[in-house]
């Protein structure tokens, strides 16, 4: 599915659920999180966000905790967030239902045999371009790392969970970060003979700290970057020693296919080693 690139509130909006999602661990974040998605569309039943007394009587939290909260998750304000979550949401799922309607708005699509077939042509693109000797000294890479640390967005990382179960089990100590916050703390303590492997299916879900991560192990002496993505742009490749390019540039979610594929194929050439 091809797409249009996101703009900076779209980015915005689904950076903040992916901060829920992943970066909350204490019972006042939580319920923050619960009031404030209880009012995530003006359509919601609890109807829109009227103030932040609102949300902070809502949560049991005081007004203070709610605003560090905003603040947390990238909003400048409650304010900014009270006067744009909703907006940006909308334009999120307006996005969404264009490019259903587009796929499958005139009857004439299967909405079965259409997701069937452009998963079947995501893996096609990835093993029809594959340089499988290039995957298999990644996997001599990854075997040979003083540890290995996998970076990514949740749904990436998913994909990844079985690459760190095979490389601990060679005793290869292999670290996978959902926590944006960890991967942050963690990078500081990374040296030479260290190997992180960050893999996205597009640019767009790249976050700004993540690519704040990468450029400050580049320059570090020692520390082998391995890449996967769809996107091919020059300024992301130089980040990396080596790079795979997969599945189909501009295609979103069909991605995740490829990438469960090739996590897959470098798990199985590690017991070739």
């Amino acid at each position: 599915m091809k797409r249009m690139r996101a703009g900076t509130d779209v980015i915005r909006v689904i950076n903040l659920i992916n901060y829920c999602d992943s970066q909350v661990t204490n019972v006042n974040d939580q319920a923050i999180i619960r009031a404030l998605f209880l009012h995530a569309s003006d359509e919601s039943e609890a109807g829109p966000i009227t103030s932040l007394e609102q949300i902070a009587h809502e949560a049991n939290i005081s007004p203070a905790s709610v605003s560090r909260f905003i603040r947390k998750a990238g909003y400048t304000s409650f304010e900014d967030f009270r006067t744009s979550f909703s907006r940006d949401l909308e334009q999120v799922y307006h996005r969404r239902a264009y490019d259903h309607a587009r796929t499958y708005g005139k009857g004439t699509a299967d909405v079965f045999e259409t997701i069937y077939q452009q998963a079947l042509d995501n893996l096609r693109a990835t093993n029809d371009s594959l340089d499988r000797e290039q995957l298999r000294n990644i996997a001599q890479v990854l075997d040979n790392a003083h540890s290995v640390t996998i970076y990514g967005d949740e749904h990436a990382l998913a994909d990844l969970y079985t690459l760190q179960i095979d490389l601990m089990g060679r005793g290869v100590a292999a670290f996978l970060f959902k926590n944006e916050m960890m991967q942050q703390l963690h990078a500081q303590n990374l040296s030479e003979g260290d190997v992180v492997l960050f893999a996205t299916v597009a640019q767009d879900f790249i976050r700004s700290g993540q690519m704040a991560i990468l450029k400050e192990l580049h320059e570090r002496k020692g520390i082998t970057l391995i890449g996967f993505s769809q996107d091919d742009e020059p300024e992301f490749r130089t980040l990396f020693d080596h790079f795979v390019l997969y599945g189909l540039p501009g295609s979103l979610n069909d991605g995740f296919h490829s990438l469960w594929y090739l996590s897959l194929l470098m798990s199985e050439l590690l017991y070739e080693l």
